[in-house]
């Protein structure tokens, strides 16, 4: 396993021998995907996944999130070994955790 920062946006990378370069653990990405590692549909989960994530800074999540789905860097499959749900699917699930945790932050006392 080689580690790499991006000098441009300081982002952390792992890549394994013949492996496609990814977010390094524990990066935001792979928090949030942790929750649904062997969930076939994730989107079923983004809600309560979002509350999970609370105790974190949702700001610097949605951010992540939302730097990943407008500039894809990466397979998000490949962030954590044995994820059941298809590319497609991870990234939906990915944005409708950052709507959520949107609307999180935007309650009173929610953030």
């Amino acid at each position: 396993m080689s580690c790499f920062r991006c000098p441009r946006c300081g982002r952390r990378y792992a890549q394994s021998e013949g492996g496609p370069l990814t977010e390094r653990w524990p990066g935001p990405l792979g928090l949030v995907l942790y929750g649904v590692l062997f969930a076939e549909r994730p989107q079923d989960r983004a809600a309560s996944v979002a509350a999970n994530l609370g105790h974190l800074d949702p700001a610097a999540i949605v951010s992540e999130i939302r730097l990943e789905l407008g500039r894809p860097s990466q397979p998000i499959r490949a962030i954590l070994p044995g994820m059941r749900a298809s590319e497609a699917d991870l990234r939906e699930f990915l944005a409708l955790v950052a709507d959520e945790l949107d609307r999180i932050a935007q309650r009173p006392g929610g953030g």
